[in-house]
């Protein structure tokens, strides 16, 4: 990391859209630089700050009201209704953990659907489905369907 005169920092940084440096000030992205060396490098990544800062952007995990008070146990009545509230993402994380369990338990690991159109990249390892799929194997398997 460089600290500048003018009190912003950079760091360095890579993606698969190439090496950058994020230059921070008041612990906010204020721009992308590319890697100097490299001769034709992404103009992609100067949406960057304009996208983790768009007000639309899910700035923690949400969980739908009605399923947090009563678990699923309601039967889904206020889908598409209710607001969502904020969790952390240790709430977050052991709500699924426990949700998966509860299924696997309950029904099996054959009843566990790992389908995934996500978001991809150039490589392997960060494509969605791969991740979700090495994931639930991990897990004990799961019923994938092409």
């Amino acid at each position: 990391m460089r600290v500048s005169s003018s009190g912003s920092s950079r760091v360095q940084h890579s993606s698969h859209w190439g090496a950058f440096e994020v230059e921070v000030a008041g612990g906010r992205i204020v721009g992308i630089h590319p890697f100097a060396k490299d001769p034709h490098p992404s103009p992609f990544s100067q949406s960057f700050p304009d996208a983790v800062y768009h007000p639309t952007r899910i700035q923690q995990p949400c969980v739908r009201s009605g399923w947090l008070e009563d678990r699923g146990r309601g039967g889904g009545a206020g889908r598409g209704a209710e607001p969502f509230v904020p969790v952390s993402w240790e709430r977050a994380l052991d709500l699924v953990g426990d949700e998966l369990s509860r299924v696997r338990r309950d029904h099996g690991n054959e009843s566990i659907f790992a389908g995934s159109y996500g978001w991809g990249s150039a490589g392997c390892l960060h494509q969605a489905p791969t991740v979700l799929h090495r994931f639930m194997n991990l897990f004990g398997g799961y019923t994938f369907a092409f």
